[in-house]
């Protein structure tokens, strides 16, 4: 299993104000996303309703060690989500 933490540059971030995002991706697919944005939107519910979905990919990460599946970790900054 590799999961992947998805981030923006630092120029991104500060080209965007200082908004930054966070992403998860596990084997390239996309299981988690929260970023900031207008302040209005800046609640569970919208920009970081993927907090609903951290208990499936703790569930995720253990079924992959109780079958003996390799956990890979690394880290991609990007420009654009």
């Amino acid at each position: 299993m590799l999961v992947t933490e998805v981030k923006y540059t630092e120029e991104t971030i500060q080209e965007k104000e200082y908004r930054e995002l966070y992403a998860i991706e596990i084997d390239g697919k996309n299981v988690f996303s929260c970023w900031d944005g207008e302040s209005e939107d800046n609640r569970i519910s919208r920009n970081f309703k993927g907090v609903f979905k951290i208990t499936s990919i703790i569930e995720m990460a253990y079924e992959a060690g109780k079958n003996n599946e390799k956990l890979e970790f690394q880290i991609r900054e990007i420009e654009e989500y």
